[in-house]
């Protein structure tokens, strides 16, 4: 064989096998042995072109594990393997003796050379070093990318509980139950990822679903939107009370699914289990499938949403309650002050404003003591305060 002077028998052991390696020579008595005398003992998959345009053809979109390059092959230079699409892979160049200070100038990416002749051990031996640098920096980075993709869902989740804080506190402080809704149901479309978003309440005295909130959704569909419950994916959530969750093929089948890719609906639950109307995003061009996490925010929204809606419907029962009161007492002639736990004032009629000569306009959430100057009446709430306790009291 031309330029090769030595043969010895290789083995590899503790080596990973099955790497492919791109033997590049247009001496074909050279790729030979390079092939069936260096690489086969070895366990790799040779791959072998005459030239770099033939590698080209031969690779094909393909990416070797380390290339073998003759340095005597027309066209060699430094920027043959960019021509072949593959600048970051690991070079060992074969070289002529006197090739030397020209290979290592020209090419900086090469790992090792090889000159001829050579001996198959030498050959080999170079291979594994120069396979276990590359198998070394492919670790590392995966590695890398590992703990940035690791960085990545931990930032995520951190901006998924602090999206829940934030709707959590606005359940609990602010009234305004459209505020909450809307704010529930932009909170679902950013942590999903979803493109849109929309939260349905059940009418019971129709049977049907109607947008209460929405993101994202056309308002054309939007305005005066409603859903039988009898025959529709939102329906099949009110009725079996758990979450409902399709994507692709799975949405052919249904017309309510109105041309979206994937969807998730989830039932709004208020004590004892009643579902009174759906949390639900969907995607109608990303396709991008939803998952359990994804269930598992929406429920929690879907959570906070019910805990506003009957907070909401409390405060209106109250405030109903407290309006009938105040007609009642309002033409009542005996003074009545009615105070809570705190000995705050709750109700007070015209007859003790004008027993007690109370001027203030707004007496509501005031303390008693604020809004009256009797001194008997004010010790007489605070000995009946402690005998009543957390029950309140009314002094008239």
């Amino acid at each position: 064989m031309p330029g090769v002077a030595f043969v010895t028998r290789y083995s590899r052991e503790d080596s990973v096998a099955g790497e492919t390696i791109l033997v590049i020579d247009d001496d074909a008595s050279e790729r030979q042995f390079v092939v069936e005398t260096v690489l086969g003992p070895g366990g790799y998959k040779p791959l072998a072109a005459e030239s770099l345009e033939a590698a080209t053809q031969l690779m094909a979109g393909r990416s070797p594990d380390l290339v073998l390059l003759s340095a005597l092959l027309p066209g060699f230079g430094p920027d043959a393997l960019e021509k072949l699409g593959i600048p970051s892979v690991p070079i060992i160049l074969m070289a002529a003796r006197l090739a030397q200070p020209a290979a290592e100038s020209t090419f900086p990416g090469v790992r090792d050379i090889l000159y001829r002749p050579f001996e198959t051990r030498t050959a080999a031996r170079a291979i594994e070093r120069v396979l276990g640098e590359a198998r070394l920096r492919r670790e590392r980075d995966e590695l890398a990318e590992k703990l940035a993709q690791t960085r990545r869902q931990m930032e995520w989740q951190l901006q998924e509980l602090n999206a829940l804080y934030t709707v959590g506190k606005t359940v609990a402080a602010v009234l305004d139950l459209e505020q909450v809704l809307s704010q529930v149901v932009e909170a679902a479309t950013y942590m999903t990822r979803a493109e849109e978003g929309s939260l349905l309440l059940l009418d019971e005295s129709s049977g049907e679903l109607y947008l209460r909130a929405a993101k994202n959704v056309d308002q054309r569909v939007a305005r005066g939107l409603r859903v039988s419950a009898q025959d529709s994916l939102l329906g099949r959530v009110v009725k079996s009370g758990r979450p409902v969750m399709m994507a692709g093929p799975d949405l052919v089948k249904i017309k309510t699914a109105y041309m979206v890719k994937a969807l998730l609906y989830v039932p709004l639950k208020v004590p004892p289990d009643r579902i009174i109307g759906v949390l639900g995003v969907a995607n109608r061009v990303s396709g991008q499938v939803f998952g359990e996490r994804d269930v598992f925010l929406l429920s929690a929204l879907g959570d906070f949403a019910a805990v506003a809606i009957e907070n909401a419907r409390l405060f209106n029962a109250v405030e109903t309650e407290r309006g009938k009161l105040e007609a009642v007492l309002r033409g009542t002639e005996e003074p009545v002050i009615v105070l809570n736990q705190d000995r705050s004032v709750l109700l007070c009629n015209p007859a003790a404003r004008k027993a007690f000569n109370i001027e203030t306009p707004a007496v509501s959430g005031r303390p008693l003591s604020e809004v009256i100057r009797n001194q008997a009446l004010l010790d007489c709430s605070r000995v009946f305060q402690r005998w009543a306790g957390p029950r309140g009291s009314k002094y008239n």
